[in-house]
């Protein structure tokens, strides 16, 4: 008897594990995040819907990263977005810490009230045509 009561335990346990194997691997492998992909980077709110981390995929073409920021910044009058191509550098909160600000790759700032947009880029992973375009090393 002991040993039925053993196999329909092992048999529930294996049935939970297997629950939640699924729900993992739907939430993605964060567990409740995308993974970014190289036409899809994944956007998460570090400043009351002012500042936006961005993670994409390592190999994202440098204009992307601008449309990317141009797009999630639309409707919005101040919007700053702050991308890595490395999630486990990528700031959750402002201030970002030392190893997330060393890591970012691309900057967009813009305020609609007075004009102001800038993107710069981390020149030392995208060729860009004007060194005015690069984030301060």
């Amino acid at each position: 008897m002991s040993e039925t009561k053993n196999k329909k335990s092992n048999v529930a346990g294996l049935a939970v594990l297997g629950v939640a194997i699924v729900l993992l691997a739907m939430c993605g492998r964060d567990g409740g995040s995308e993974a970014p992909t190289i036409d899809s980077p994944v956007f998460k709110d570090i400043n009351n819907g002012m500042v936006f981390s961005m993670v994409s995929a390592p190999g994202m073409d440098a204009e992307r990263y601008l449309e990317a920021a141009r797009s999630q910044c639309e409707g919005k009058q101040i919007c700053q977005v702050i991308a890595w191509n490395d999630a486990e550098n990528a700031g959750t909160a402002m201030p970002l810490l030392d190893r997330e600000a060393q890591a970012v790759v691309f900057n967009y700032s813009l305020n609609r009230t007075t004009g102001f947009e800038q993107a710069l880029w981390r020149c030392t992973k995208f060729k860009r045509p004007n060194k005015g375009q690069c984030l301060a090393d």
